[in-house]
């Protein structure tokens, strides 16, 4: 009865005064970036935050956006893209490209982080008036009407979400997807993301253990339940590994 009792007093002292008992708990949706540390640091350095964390090859995103937006153009998935949404958009990264290859008239962000929420209000809406940042709840597109969209994507996010999260987006995003528009993302796969990958990937950070593996299979049976084609697959690094993007028609 006195261990239960204790039990119970250290569970309550842990959520009380998680700091003081040696826990670091972390609020759901809190950014792999810390929006104002990033922020901060590149007015410093003149450079939006796109290019400070390229330059500097912060958390290993080295330049990888350049070579998926260049995928993605010979794909011709940038030829019809007026409306856009894109889920965990985060630094702005993609947000950026989209806008200046697309222009599209509506860009839709679902964005759980409220500081780069913020962050992309503050910057983007003023120079792109149809940008909205939605009050995201993690795992729904609510905010999105069905059959609206011409692209919906995700990068680097369902790298590292639950899968039953990431299924939940994923057949949001045939929710919204107009016909023939294309949904797009990157994870990792179990055809390349094998024992001796999961091995490595802690020499990048020993407190890397995110990773998240969706089997091939999987995503065959997510194409064939939902009517969609695979357009085009491909490999980008990612760390020490690599990511697999999918782009996918709704047919």
């Amino acid at each position: 009865m006195r261990a239960f009792v204790k039990k119970i007093v250290h569970s309550i002292l842990v959520r009380t005064f998680p700091s003081k008992m040696g826990y670091n708990i972390k609020p759901k949706g809190e950014g792999y970036f810390h929006a104002g540390t990033i922020v901060q640091k590149a007015n410093k350095k003149g450079l939006s935050v796109a290019e400070y964390l390229e330059k500097y090859n912060i958390g290993g995103v080295g330049k990888r956006r350049d070579e998926i937006i260049l995928k993605l153009k010979d794909a011709g998935v940038m030829k019809q893209c007026e409306a856009i949404v894109e889920i965990g958009a985060g630094t702005g990264m993609y947000l950026e490209k989209f806008i200046a290859h697309c222009n599209p008239s509506k860009y839709e962000v679902y964005e759980t982080d409220k500081g780069w929420s913020k962050y992309l209000s503050f910057k983007y809406t003023s120079q792109h008036l149809h940008l909205k940042v939605h009050n995201a709840d993690g795992s729904s597109l609510q905010f999105t009407a069905d059959n609206s969209s011409d692209i919906v994507a995700a990068h680097a996010v369902f790298v590292y979400l639950p899968i039953v999260i990431t299924i939940q987006y994923l057949q949001e995003a045939v929710r919204v997807c107009k016909k023939n528009g294309h949904i797009i993302f990157d994870c990792f796969t179990d055809g390349v993301f094998t024992f001796d990958e999961i091995s490595n990937f802690s020499i990048v950070n020993p407190n890397y253990t995110f990773p998240v593996i969706i089997t091939e299979e999987l995503i065959n049976q997510y194409c064939t339940k939902f009517n969609l084609q695979i357009v085009s697959s491909f490999n980008i690094n990612y760390h020490l590994t690599q990511s697999t993007y999918f782009i996918l028609k709704k047919l």
